[in-house]
């Protein structure tokens, strides 16, 4: 398995009219493909396996839940 860096990203909510923060963390290709912005000092090094199909992160334990 190779390693890959993720990061925490914000984008832009439309009906909200300001930039959230998004509940999973991506490589800075998808971040930069879905014109988003990288969160600094939010970069997180996975396993690539971890990824799914497009280049998201999905951590199974987020902030303490299940």
């Amino acid at each position: 398995m190779a390693k890959i860096t993720v990061h925490s990203f914000k984008v832009f909510h439309a009906m909200k009219g300001e930039y959230v923060e998004a509940g999973y963390k991506a490589t800075r290709e998808w971040i930069a493909r879905a014109g988003g912005e990288v969160i600094p000092d939010s970069e997180e090094e996975i396993d690539d396996i971890c990824l799914d199909g497009t280049g998201r992160y999905f951590p199974a334990n987020k902030e303490g839940t299940d």
